[in-house]
């Protein structure tokens, strides 16, 4: 939080929708702010996430590069993980 204007900061915001997810709902995440948002769900709750990018089922963001498969990433085009049972479909 920015203290001396009283504003949250994006992962403060983020962690704050994350909490608000009920188990076993389905979320789309668009990109900027929304994306940041799977990274703060609490483990033992079943979110789908469905992803502008043509994901159901996506999985939280990989960051150690020998995991990454750059054909699999999120809208702001950072490679994702999947859940079993995903599917791709296109956006256009």
């Amino acid at each position: 939080m920015d203290a001396a204007k009283g504003h949250l900061d994006h992962q403060t915001m983020a962690m704050r929708v994350a909490r608000e997810l009920q188990d076993g709902s389905y979320v789309n995440l668009g990109i900027g702010l929304p994306g940041l948002v799977s990274s703060f769900v609490a483990p033992d709750k079943t979110i789908i996430y469905q992803s502008e990018s043509g994901i159901l089922g996506m999985g939280p963001i990989i960051l150690e590069e020998e995991e990454m498969d750059h054909d699999v990433v999120n809208p702001a085009v950072h490679p994702v993980t999947t859940i079993p049972g995903a599917s791709f479909f296109d956006i256009t």
